[in-house]
């Protein structure tokens, strides 16, 4: 806030700018590890999350820094499905729960 001078309305919007894209794109791309393949989407989304991410850490104004942030939401998005399928099919039936639990625990991290 002290660098660039921001008003608490774009705050809230650095922090909300994840979640719309998030949601659009969980919902438009539910589907693509059914029809690519999970892995490769988890893998493509992950690379996009960890790019925009690292971009975020370089963004020179404030513009760039929210861009960022919503298309790094886009790529959570891509990545919810898969990665949801995933800690149902991976571990043991003992630890399923746990592991779907952990998963949306991570989200409120």
């Amino acid at each position: 806030r002290c660098e660039w001078d921001l008003s608490p309305f774009s705050i809230s919007l650095l922090n909300i700018a994840n979640y719309v894209p998030y949601l659009l794109s969980a919902l438009g791309t539910a589907t693509l590890g059914d029809k690519y393949g999970r892995k490769p989407v988890a893998l493509i989304g992950a690379a996009g999350i960890t790019v925009t991410g690292v971009g975020c850490g370089f963004a020179k104004e404030y513009w760039q820094l929210l861009l960022l942030r919503m298309v790094k939401g886009i790529f959570l998005g891509v990545v919810l499905g898969p990665v949801s399928v995933f800690s149902g099919e991976i571990p043991p039936r003992k630890y399923r729960a746990l592991a779907m639990s952990g998963m949306s625990l991570g989200h409120g991290v």
